[in-house]
C-alpha cells in the first residue's frame, strides 16, 4: 500500500517542464492543471483519511479553499447523486487528460513526445488513486 500512494509532485513537474516557456497563458495553465491534480488527490485521500475527511467533508468545503470552481462542484455533485462518489477523483483526472490533449493540439507543449510523457504520468497517478480507493475499506494507518 505504501508504495502505491499517489504523489502530486512528479505529475505536476512533468507538465511544467513540458510547457513552452514563452506562453502568455502558461501560468494560468499550470494553475489549472495543478489545481485539478491536487483536487483529485484530496478527493481520493479524504476517502481513507479521517482528519482530511473532517477538514473537507463535502465539495462546498473544497470550493471554499479554491480547489474546485462552482461549476465543477455542480458536475461532481451530480456524480455523487448518481452513486459514483468514490470515483470523483478519477473523473477529475479525466478532465486533466482531456485538457492535456487539447493543449497538445494547440501546440503548447515543447515536443509531441511531451504529451505521451504527461499522459503516462497522469495514468500512473490515476492508477495510484484507484488503488487507494480500492483500499478505502481496509484499515489504513492513521498516519496516512
Amino acid at each position: 500500500m505504501v508504495t502505491s500512494i499517489a504523489g502530486t509532485a512528479k505529475v505536476i513537474t512533468i507538465f511544467i517542464l513540458s510547457l513552452k516557456e514563452d506562453l502568455p497563458q502558461g501560468l494560468e495553465m499550470v494553475k489549472e492543471y495543478s489545481r485539478w491534480i491536487l483536487l483529485s488527490w484530496t478527493l481520493t485521500y479524504r476517502l481513507v483519511c479521517k482528519p482530511l475527511r473532517k477538514l473537507y467533508p463535502d465539495l462546498t468545503s473544497l470550493q471554499n479553499v479554491a480547489l474546485i470552481q462552482p461549476h465543477e462542484r455542480l458536475v461532481l455533485e451530480d456524480y455523487e447523486r448518481r452513486g459514483q462518489g468514490e470515483q470523483l477523483s478519477l473523473i477529475v483526472l479525466d478532465w486533466n487528460l482531456t485538457l492535456l490533449k487539447w493543449w497538445n493540439k494547440q501546440g503548447h507543449l515543447n515536443v509531441p513526445a511531451d504529451c505521451n510523457r504527461n499522459l503516462d504520468a497522469i495514468l500512473a497517478f490515476k492508477k495510484s488513486c484507484g488503488n487507494t480507493i480500492k483500499f478505502a475499506d481496509k484499515n489504513i494507518p492513521f498516519a496516512l
